[in-house]
Order: structure tokens, then C-alpha cells, then sequence
């Protein structure tokens, strides 16, 4: 049981317990005289705990006119709460003392008169009427609400100082031992009574400590700024000739002491006094944003969270255009380009070609598909913020086709093969040897004509892949020492022609 801070406190709680021991061993009038002694300081105990309530409710009034109802308003909420719950309470276990004393020959209506020593009224209306036990269980429930009226984060101190608790005194006679006898069963009436009013002491002392505590976090609950910095906030991070550069000025207040969790891109940052600072190497023209999340747990326990895009531009003095993977264009694929520069943004470039096609494919890339000229010219122009255009200059390169592919079984481009790992294929493949440009270039064998000499007899067949019928047959009588060529091989590129390849000869063994 959590005892009180109070010294007068601390002793009326020690003579109560002092007191009900005694009244096991003997019930004297000194017994008797020593309760109502015991019962008058726990009045005026409560007497002092309803002032203190009352200056600390009025603390909240002018906190809420200092601090204004948004933030003082639902501590001072839960504290009038404490104080409703704590009024329902003590009626309550008044009416109940006005049961005993009626009980105890009090007379009607305030039951004064009562006799001290009578042990029936407490234990007949709190035992046999069961009105202890309906006390023994709204103790139970009023707990558990002060509890619930603490403030943020404060639940756990509220349950280790509060003093209302269902505890059950240490008993001789075995049939008082559960919580209704040890308190009223064949106790004298004055007992009884002192009994409830500490009662009725504990859920003023209880309703007072959350109250208080409420108070008292109030301003707990500010981060404290102690840390200042020049603020700028500019309005672009990327300016041409003639536009205006616009930014806030001022002062930032932070607090040192709480390091949020910042993230920018999905990584954490290094953060050190409040604060983190994120650097990247710019590359690639146009625009740029990275994602910061920022994370920090409030002095309440709930957690804060700050999501925010930041953007910059990437540009260059000059213009430059790039081929990205060769120095000449193709025809009839799809060839990647760079572009950048001329003092804008990606976002403000125009891309054409002399002979062909050309669109974005992103920031400062572009797919170029050559015409028919030996040649393409790629022009750049400027689209400026302030509604300026300008050519910026122009790139030629050159145009070639795609080179002929070659003819290939499998991994083999001609001579020895085994004849299982030839019967394992489906056909021939066009294959590009040596071409430093994308995997992604692509040639079909459309036809082609084999030859087998086995057993020194020739026969052929014509198809496209190794499952037409008399293809099909071809193979599979080949065997180790089988001569096999494959003349006329007709491939299809991306670019729509269809190319004649060399002759393939292989001999199996």
C-alpha cells in the first residue's frame, strides 16, 4: 500500500491500523474514545484535502487564461472528473453511515444518538444487507478510474501513489478474513464509522493526487527550445537570368535534446543536437526529389511524424548530347540519348532529330529512332522560366544498320559438335558477335535449308526450325560422324529487313 507524503497523514493511518488490531483483543471505552479521536483527524484531514483541491481547480482556470483552452483544457477536464468521481464517492459512503448509525439506535432522520458499542448495525447493513460488499466492489471500480484520468504517460505513477486500494486487514477469528468481515462483521458502530471516513479519506487523497498531477504536467508535456539558428528558406533552388530570387529570413528554434529519427530515401540519417544534415553528389540534369521522413516520440509517449519531398535542379552551363552506349545511331531499334545542360532543367528541353524519331524517356534521356539518312541531326532548344526559347545547338551521328548475324546451334557456330547436343536444340539462332550495344537486340531465323551426308548418302530439307517433319527426320538420323550444313539462312532483325547469313557446317561426333 502506497502511504501518504503527509506526516499528519502518515499518523492518522498509523493509529487506524493501531486501533482495529485492538479491537480483537478487547473493545473498552479508552478503545472507543481513541476511534472518534482517530475518526475527528481524518475529517479534518479531508477538510484540508477539499481546500487544497479547491486552489489547485482555480490554478487551472488561470492556467487556461495564460495558456489558452486547447492546451490546458483536457488536463483541467480530467481533473474535474477526479473531483465529480471523488463527490459520488463520499455521498455514497455518507449514505452508508447514516445506514449504521440508524441501525445502531440512531434516530431518524441524521441517526444521531447511535450507540458507539452497538456491533449489530455495521455488521447487519454491511454483512447481511450486502452493503459492503457493494462498497467493496465501486472501491474496486473507483480505482480504476482515477487511474484511467491520469495524463499522458502518467498511468503508471497514478497506480503506485494512490491510496484507495481493496486491502484486507489481518484477522484472528477466522470467519472475518474476507474483505466485508475484517472490516465490519461484529464490529462496534464508531469502528465501523472511522473505517469509512478512511475511506473516505483515501478517494479524497487519491482524486487530489491525480488533480495535482494533472496540474503539474501541463507544461511537462513543452519541448524545451534551447538551441537557435539562422533560418533561409529560398524560393527555388534554381534560377535563371531575369527571375527573381525570393527568400525567408528569420530565426529557428529548436531543442537539443530531442533527436528525432530522420530518413531520406528510405536511409537513416546521422542526427546530433537536434538536428542532421543530407548531402548528395548532384548528377544528371533536370529534376530531383528526395523523400524525408522525420519521426520523434513526444514527452506523452505518442509518436510525431513528418513527411516532406525536397526538390532540386540539376543543369549545366553548356548543352551536351550523348549517344549512351556507341558512338553511332542504328537503325530500326531503339537507341538511348543524353541531354543536357543550356542553363534549364530537363523538364525545359526540347529534343528533335533531322531523320527520325525522338522522345523522353526520363530525366535528361531520350530513345532516338534513326529515318533512312546516312545521318541524324539531334537539335536542342531552351524553354526558359521566363517564357524565353533558344536553340541551344545541334549533334550529328552517324547511321548504320545492324550488322548481319550469324548463324548459330546452340553455343556453336561451326565445326565439331556432339550429335546429342545438336539434337537438343529447337533450330538455328542469329546471333550478333562482337556488337557493344544492348542485349535486348533481337534476330529471327526465318528459313533455312540442311544438308546431311550419312553413310555417304546427301539429303536435305527446308524450314525454319528443327520441328518440321522433314527436318525433323533429318535429325534425328544423325549420328556420330554425320556431315550437317545449312545453306540459305534467312534472319529478320528489329528493324524489319530480313538478312541472308553465311553458311553454317558442322560435324558431329
Amino acid at each position: 500500500m502506497a502511504l501518504p507524503k503527509e506526516p499528519r497523514q502518515k499518523m492518522i493511518n498509523m493509529m487506524y491500523l493501531v486501533l482495529t488490531a485492538l479491537l480483537a483483543i478487547n473493545v473498552s471505552a479508552e478503545i472507543l474514545n481513541a476511534f472518534k479521536t482517530v475518526d475527528g483527524s481524518i475529517n479534518n484531514s479531508n477538510a484540508l484535502i477539499d481546500n487544497k483541491n479547491q486552489r489547485e481547480m482555480k490554478a487551472f482556470e488561470k492556467a487556461i487564461t495564460d495558456q489558452g483552452e486547447a492546451k490546458v483544457g483536457p488536463f483541467r477536464d480530467r481533473a474535474l472528473a477526479a473531483t465529480e468521481l471523488e463527490k459520488r464517492a463520499c455521498s455514497m459512503i455518507e449514505n452508508l453511515k447514516l445506514q449504521i448509525r440508524m441501525n445502531s439506535h440512531g434516530k431518524a432522520p441524521d441517526g444521531e444518538g447511535f450507540a458507539d458499542d452497538n456491533m449489530d448495525g455495521p455488521t447487519r447493513v454491511m454483512d447481511n444487507q450486502r452493503k459492503g460488499y457493494m462498497l467493496r466492489d465501486s472501491i474496486a471500480a473507483w480505482r480504476q478510474e482515477l487511474i484511467d484520468m491520469a495524463a499522458p504517460g502518467r498511468k503508471e505513477y497514478i497506480t503506485e501513489n494512490i491510496p484507495l486500494k481493496l486491502d484486507t486487514p489481518h484477522v484472528e477469528n477466522k470467519g472475518n478474513r474476507d474483505w466485508v468481515g475484517s472490516h465490519f462483521r461484529m464490529v462496534p458502530c464508531i469502528a465501523a464509522l472511522t473505517i469509512m471516513d478512511k475511506f473516505a479519506n483515501d478517494v479524497k487523497a487519491s482524486a487530489a493526487t491525480v488533480v495535482e498531477d494533472n496540474l503539474g504536467q501541463i507544461n511537462a508535456l513543452d519541448i524545451k527550445l534551447d538551441n537557435f539558428e539562422p533560418y533561409v528558406s529560398a524560393n527555388s533552388l534554381y534560377l535563371m537570368n531575369g527571375q527573381t530570387f525570393q527568400a525567408t529570413i528569420g530565426v529557428g528554434a529548436f531543442s537539443s535534446a530531442v533527436n528525432p529519427e530522420i530518413t531520406v530515401d528510405g536511409q537513416p540519417l546521422a542526427v546530433s543536437a537536434g538536428k542532421g544534415t543530407f548531402s548528395t553528389t548532384a548528377s544528371g540534369s533536370g529534376s530531383h526529389t528526395v523523400h524525408v521522413v522525420i519521426r520523434m516520440k513526444k514527452p506523452d509517449g505518442s509518436m510525431l511524424e513528418k513527411t516532406e519531398d525536397l526538390t532540386y535542379n540539376v543543369g549545366t552551363s553548356s548543352f551536351a548530347v550523348s549517344a549512351d552506349l556507341t558512338k553511332v545511331l542504328f537503325r530500326g531499334i531503339d537507341n538511348p540519348i543524353s541531354v543536357s545542360g543550356g542553363g534549364v532543367g530537363a523538364e525545359g528541353l526540347n529534343v528533335s532529330a533531322s531523320s527520325g524519331s525522338c522522345t523522353r524517356a526520363g530525366n535528361g534521356k531520350y530513345i532516338l529512332k534513326p529515318g533512312d539518312a546516312n545521318e541524324d541531326k539531334i537539335v536542342v532548344t531552351a524553354h526558359r522560366p521566363d517564357g524565353s526559347t533558344s536553340t541551344l545547338g545541334s549533334e550529328s551521328f552517324q547511321v548504320k544498320d545492324l550488322p548481319n548475324p550469324a548463324a548459330y546451334v546452340g553455343t556453336s557456330g561451326g565445326g565439331r559438335m556432339r550429335s546429342a547436343e545438336f539434337k537438343a536444340n529447337q533450330g538455328l539462332r542469329a546471333v550478333l558477335e562482337n556488337f557493344d550495344f544492348v542485349s535486348g537486340v533481337r534476330f529471327e531465323v526465318t528459313s533455312f535449308t540442311m544438308y546431311v551426308v550419312n553413310d555417304g548418302q546427301l539429303q536435305q530439307g527446308t524450314s525454319n526450325s528443327f520441328s518440321f517433319a522433314q527436318v525433323a527426320k533429318l535429325v534425328s538420323s544423325c549420328k556420330p560422324g554425320t556431315s550437317v550444313d545449312f545453306e540459305d539462312i534467312r534472319a529478320k532483325g528489329p528493324d524489319g529487313r530480313t538478312r541472308k547469313l553465311k553458311s553454317l557446317t558442322l560435324q558431329l561426333y
